[in-house]
């Protein structure tokens, strides 16, 4: 996981990751997003309430565009449900119970006969309310027409709480877990657990996500996690710019294996404090690695090593990030779409706000730990408003200030790992004179330097 500044902070990939990743419907997935994108066939369910006992109501068909659905599922159905159950409340009487049964009108040629989902909702005489879901368990085998594979779902029930009008929503899930096995081979281990809170917009603004264990295979590639904790809080500023804040993660251990590559890891964490004052956002982001081992299938020793180190953003104006975020939203969907803006002229219409505050990035108290030495060091990069003479790419290349320093074991620099080489290019280190090297190199005013040394750089004058 990136913790890197969050420019979008995503909580709907966030929170259909954490739920769509155990959903029986995942295997086959591409089926559906395949046939439904091209048709522009809307995902359907139906509905069928029963009210404090009585004989059930007609059944009602809730279509969901494609579009809705692909880009948040948890948020699309639970906005179809609001408003289906808010629609029958109004010519009913308080307190009441409401026995619903959901089925969802996937193709039954990829997806066979989906479970009735059952839901139990009581609600109290000032509206407040919960409702109990059961997503009985289901096997399918998917047809190689929709991708071949099989689905081994084992269930869900949870809890949905509010207040009147389904204001206030929280949620408590539990899996039983999910086995999916086709040429990608994913399976999911009981008890994982998922809660939260939604915003008015039905968007999860708190997350506790606990995943005790998880497999994933592709030919020689394979990939096991367990006791992974996640906890995040999404905030909105008053000018409206979104983001993480007090998100922590816990890693307890992860296996991960590809041909020529080996990879062990233990005790890993880390976690995002940020900060807002006066229309300036700061963040903090501290991680630690307790064992890393590094190995390949050649006679060649490991790299084992444990890490610990903060990733700090200073400086970021809020106005500016909103408008960057505001881009990102309005693109469509690509990879490295920040890049895509950074490099545009867009960017520039933004640069005078975020140059403004001089923001920073900073690596700070980088320790790497080996048995062949250590690496420690520390890095910071940041843009001078002060050196800022015009808005242009060039000018602002050149207000560009940054500083690093580490050192490094000398055995440690000097190891080869299969898949790794911890080896820095020679030329640039400086002997220590106690069993390291050394490298140190700033960039102040157009001038570069390197362990002391002035080299040339390829800007030119600007006036």
């Amino acid at each position: 996981m990136s913790l890197a500044l969050p420019l979008h902070a995503d909580t709907a990939n966030l929170a259909s990751e954490a739920s769509s990743a155990n959903s029986p419907s995942d295997t086959a997935d591409s089926a559906y997003r395949t046939v439904s994108a091209s048709s522009g066939e809307a995902l359907g369910f139906t509905l069928q309430h029963r009210f404090n006992g009585g004989e059930p109501v007609p059944t009602e068909t809730i279509k969901i565009s494609p579009a809705q659905f692909i880009e948040n599922p948890l948020q699309a159905i639970l906005k179809a449900l609001k408003q289906n159950f808010s629609k029958h409340l109004e010519k009913q009487t308080k307190p009441m119970q409401i026995d619903t049964e959901l089925e969802f009108l996937f193709s039954k040629e990829c997806f066979g006969q989906l479970p009735t989902v059952s839901i139990k909702t009581n609600i109290n005489k000032d509206g407040v309310g919960k409702s109990e879901v059961v997503f009985p368990a289901y096997r399918h085998e998917v047809s190689e027409k929709c991708g071949k594979g099989l689905i081994d779902w084992k269930g869900l029930d949870g809890q949905f709480s509010f207040t009147d009008q389904f204001e206030n929503l929280t949620m408590a899930l539990n899996f039983a877990g999910s086995v999916q096995q086709d040429e990608f081979a994913v399976s999911f281990g009981k008890e994982t657990t998922l809660s939260g809170t939604f915003d008015a917009d039905l968007m999860l603004t708190q997350m506790n996500w606990n995943f005790p264990s998880c497999q994933i295979r592709e030919n020689d590639f394979q990939f096991n996690w367990q006791a992974v904790t996640i906890n995040a809080n999404l905030e909105k500023t008053p000018k409206g710019f979104e983001f993480y804040n007090n998100m922590d993660f816990k890693v307890g251990h992860v296996d991960w294996s590809e041909v020529g590559l080996k990879i062990s890891l233990d005790g890993w964490a880390g976690k995002m404090v940020s900060e807002l004052q006066n229309g300036v956002l700061n963040y903090t982001s501290p991680m630690k690695i307790d064992k890393l081992v590094i190995s390949g299938t050649e006679p060649k020793e490991a790299l084992v090593l444990s890490h610990v180190g903060e990733l700090a953003f200073r400086r970021f104006d809020e106005e500016a990030l909103l408008a960057l975020q505001t881009m990102e939203e309005q693109l469509p969907e690509q990879e490295y779409k920040m890049l895509s803006i950074i490099m545009s002229d867009q960017f520039m219409a933004v640069a005078p706000k975020l140059v403004a505050k001089s923001p920073e990035i900073a690596l700070n108290r980088l320790t790497v730990t080996t048995p062949k030495g250590n690496l420690q060091g520390n890095l910071n990069i940041r843009l001078d408003s002060k050196k800022v003479t015009e808005l242009a790419k060039p000018a602002l290349i050149k207000a560009l200030q940054a500083k690093i320093n580490f050192t490094i074991g000398k055995e440690l620099q000097e190891q080869d790992v299969t898949g790794l080489q911890v080896n820095f290019i020679k030329a640039w280190l400086v002997d220590a004179g106690d069993g390291n090297y050394k490298f140190n190199a700033e960039l102040k005013d157009s001038k570069l330097t390197v362990n002391g040394l002035p080299i040339s750089l390829p800007i030119g004058s600007h006036h």
